[in-house]
């Protein structure tokens, strides 16, 4: 990524940008600010001062192929105590907005502030972060713009206490003695979060191309007064503090609602104030530590020294010392006669080419070749003569030739060593990152370890539901269904609708979740489902993927002799469900129930004769009895409802016709048989109390009486 960083010094965008630069990043950074660094040192950027125009930064966007900004606000956020004057940014982000109609990228990050979820809490300063939040969003609406906002609560970090917030502010007047102040009371909450900790979970929602707007927490609330606590002990100070409560924040369900950057990018906070966030504060509050200022005459010997100890000047020093030493033996060499076979002076600069490079190679070119001058003036002979005679320039020649090849030679490699050295370090700092991460994964895995082994899709949990369904009843499995579902699917909107034997064209609710009880009409006219239809011929799993309206989010067949006899089918699960591993696990457990169904069918065909009078589907008294005893008992697990009710033939017939007449009236959801009483008796599952006149005049049309024995 090519990452454009606008605003004032924030932390969170300090931390983002050297980790943008450790993964091989490139960034660079547009600001007023000319006194703070954004990132590292030994990393490089390019940064662009004071403020821009329009076109200049459309060429800045260009001229570095910026494919995503973050729009940094930390002069905005942590406004706890009194609310100073400010700044608005609002002018710099409508130039950056307007500029990015023209010019395209694949996220703009406005960093924003919890703050703005706070109970009439809306001043300024905040406004002006709302109205920075209100621009971004109707940017994305009208141009379609991909926008990524990210509220932060309070973010302190490794840094200077001047750099920190109201964190550095809060520790700044501690240490100086001073008494606090809180607007808000001793048991008000607030968010903490380490500055890395929040870069990191930026870091993943860009790489994973979120957009929309994300709050972050760290799931570890603290109130004010435990917070003013752990900076008094990273302070060595105990706080003093006036409790005004003119403020109220949330409560602490808010802080520990929303999971969603944890949910969809897997972030965990690692460094919690109250944990190792001490020993931060701590770090910063050594070494930001004040000295004693020195006297002046000190102070001046000290830049005296640290002059002469600067390698450039320490290098020119040795080089004017060799020279001198050159000079001393080139008039040594006089007396010496096996020294006139020596070039004295091509030594010297070989030798100074080859330890200091280019450079001072030609410094010492210059220092031989004013030598070589000098030697010959005192010999008395004519400088012109050199002019015209092209034998005289081989001295200068192999001077310069030997000094600036030995001086390229020498910095080429120490560019190539500096180079490796470079890239050794920043190895170095991945694997120390990483090494860091496998602990903490190796931590974590523990953790979840133990709450897999008792979540819902555990092994154990799959016995559980194995066992649930591990009944030779189809009554009890189908009523077992629902709680089934809505565990294992995590929803709260699942029913099953039973198919009839010869036609099909209608299904009937059998049993739904309380929340559907209401809204899912007690028979479908499945010819308004094409889709549904076409899946279930197929023998295959409806996924609503185009959001159809009226339609289930999932809706899978149970087939018993290859023909489906039911379907089940859950609604509004959430985006997030719409994924492989949901789909994988909904058809996983409609299988389990579809092959449970159909050996519970299949023991109900064998059991048939001691089950049903001969030629019907009337139940004796003892299946009668025993069937209603499953409605009954699962009665407070779902929300589906029954009416029990007698039936009087109007004259004495065989109870084949009478059977037949029953049948004729019911539907196929409900059932009929003998009760304890030798009485006719049905079951009608989920028949409203409004329509029981209309059910009673239709038996009475069949030559039956119905009287009600239980009403719903």
């Amino acid at each position: 990524m090519n990452v454009l960083f606008a605003g004032g010094w924030d932390m969170v965008g300090a931390y983002l940008a050297d980790r943008l630069i450790i993964e091989g990043n490139h960034v660079c950074w547009v600001t007023g600010d000319d006194t703070h660094l954004l990132w590292n040192k030994r990393f490089k950027g390019s940064v662009y001062c004071g403020q821009r125009s329009r076109e200049e930064y459309l060429r800045i966007l260009r001229s570095n192929s910026v494919d995503v900004i973050v729009f940094m606000t930390a002069p905005l956020r942590e406004n706890f105590e009194e609310f100073p004057e400010y700044e608005s940014q609002i002018g710099e982000l409508t130039d950056l907005l307007n500029v990015l109609r023209s010019y395209p990228v694949k996220s703009l990050v406005y960093l924003s502030s919890l703050e703005l979820d706070y109970p009439d809490l809306y001043t300024p300063v905040l406004t002006d972060l709302a109205a920075g939040e209100m621009l971004c969003q109707a940017y994305h609406k009208t141009f379609e713009l991909p926008v990524l906002i990210l509220r932060l609560g309070c973010v302190y970090g490794s840094f200077a206490r001047d750099r920190m917030g109201y964190t550095g502010r809060t520790l700044n007047a501690l240490k100086r003695q001073i008494p606090l102040s809180s607007s808000y009371s001793e048991d008000s909450l607030l968010d903490t979060a380490y500055g890395e900790d929040a870069a990191q979970a930026l870091y993943l929602l860009l790489t994973l191309g979120k957009q929309g707007l994300y709050r972050l927490f760290s799931g570890h609330p603290l109130t004010f007064g435990e917070y003013f606590s752990f900076l008094g002990q990273a302070a060595k100070v105990r706080p003093s503090v006036r409790w005004t409560s003119a403020r109220r924040s949330p409560e602490r369900d808010f802080f520990l609602s929303e999971r969603s950057v944890n949910l969809e990018t897997g972030w965990m906070p690692i460094t919690l104030l109250q944990e190792k966030g001490l020993e931060a504060l701590r770090k910063t509050l050594r070494d930001s530590s004040q000295e004693i200022r020195p006297r002046m005459g000190s102070r001046f010997f000290k830049s005296v020294k640290k002059c002469f100890l600067r390698k450039s000047l320490r290098n020119l020093a040795e080089t004017l010392a060799a020279f001198g030493v050159t000079c001393l033996l080139l008039n040594f060499s006089q007396d010496v006669s096996d020294l006139k076979y020596v070039d004295i002076r091509l030594m010297f600069v070989a030798v100074i080419s080859a330890l200091y490079g280019l450079k001072l190679g030609l410094l010492s070119i210059g220092l031989a070749t004013a030598s070589y001058l000098y030697s010959l003036l005192a010999a008395r002979i004519d400088i012109t003569y050199f002019l015209y005679s092209v034998d005289t320039w081989i001295p200068f020649v192999i001077y310069g030739v030997a000094g600036t090849s030995i001086g390229y030679i020498t910095d080429r490699r120490r560019d190539e060593y500096d180079s490796l050295q470079e890239s050794h370090r920043l190895l170095e700092e991945k694997y120390e990152f990483l090494k860091s991460i496998h602990g903490e994964t190796l931590d974590i895995k523990g953790k979840l370890q133990k709450q897999i082994l008792t979540s819902k899709y555990s092994f154990g949990y799959a016995y559980e539901v194995a066992v649930k369904l591990d009944s030779l009843k189809p009554e009890l499995i189908i009523l077992k269904v629902i709680s089934i579902l809505e565990h294992i699917m995590d929803c709260k909107k699942a029913a099953i609708f039973l198919l009839g034997e010869q036609n099909t064209r209608f299904a009937r609710l059998k049993a739904c979740s309380a929340e559907l009880r209401d809204i899912v009409p007690s028979s479908l006219e499945m010819e308004k489902y094409p889709r549904i239809q076409e899946c279930f011929s197929k023998k295959e799993t409806f996924i609503n993927t185009a959001l159809e309206a009226g339609y289930p989010d999932y809706a899978a067949p149970l087939f018993a002799q290859d023909r489906p006899f039911a379907f089940i089918a859950i609604y509004d699960i959430g985006a997030d469900k719409f994924t492989v591993y949901f789909q994988n696990l909904f058809r996983i457990i409609t299988n389990l129930i579809e092959q449970n169904l159909a050996k519970a069918l299949k023991y109900e065909r064998l059991k048939k004769d001691s089950m049903y009078y001969p030629g019907t589907a009337l139940l004796y008294p003892k299946a009668f009895q025993e069937r209603l005893n499953i409605m009954l008992s699962e009665s407070d697990d779902i929300a589906y409802s029954f009416i029990l009710a007698k039936v009087y033939p109007a004259a004495a017939e065989d109870r084949t016709v009478t059977a037949g007449r029953i049948a004729g009236v019911i539907r196929g959801s409900d059932c009929m048989g003998v009760d304890a009483d030798g009485d006719y008796a049905v079951i009608l599952v989920n028949m409203k109390a409004e329509y029981l006149d209309n059910l009673k005049e239709r038996f009475r049309r069949a030559g039956l009486t119905l009287e009600v024995v239980t009403e719903p």
